[in-house]
């Protein structure tokens, strides 16, 4: 049996989502693949820009929001194609 999860990041240097293929069903987690997604130039440049507004601007950041949950998911379909790659090739 497992018990598979993603896990989905990105830190405080803002250069890209880190991304965890986990399957935690055993005591000790066994880690499947990884897979790192850098943010396109239009986001990179949004960001910091986006963390120095005052707190009536950030209700008009609904776009940027979007955009960076597409990235998140973009990032996860990425890994599962890669784990799904492996799997064809035999190579997990």
């Amino acid at each position: 049996m497992t018990a598979l999860y993603v896990g989905l990041m990105s830190g405080t240097s803002m250069d890209g989502i880190d991304a965890a293929l986990v399957d935690c069903y055993s005591i000790e987690p066994h880690l499947f693949a990884t897979h790192s997604k850098a943010w396109p130039d239009v986001i990179c440049q949004q960001m910091p820009q986006a963390h120095q507004l005052d707190d009536d601007a950030i209700f008009h950041l609904d776009e940027l929001d979007r955009a960076i949950a597409e990235q998140f998911a973009q990032a996860t379909l990425e890994l599962l194609a890669r784990i799904s790659h492996q799997a064809a090739g035999n190579t997990v």
